[in-house]
């Protein structure tokens, strides 16, 4: 019967402690910056964004 161990390769905890990492962070980051961003549905901000792509100002009609 083949030896087995129960040792894992140090290249797969290398990748778990990887993508461990990377969940926090991702928690991290929205704690930080995602609690205060406006719902995307919300309508605070769809007047926010609304009002920041407004278009420009129409000019006077030329005189004749």
């Amino acid at each position: 019967m083949a030896d087995e161990s129960n040792l894992m390769p140090a290249s797969r905890i290398v990748r778990w402690l990887t993508l461990a990492a990377l969940i926090v962070l991702a928690i991290v980051l929205y704690f930080q910056d995602g609690l205060r961003a406006p719902r995307f549905g919300s309508s605070a901000a769809a007047d926010s964004a609304a009002s920041a792509h407004s278009p420009p100002p129409t000019p006077p009609p030329a005189a004749r």
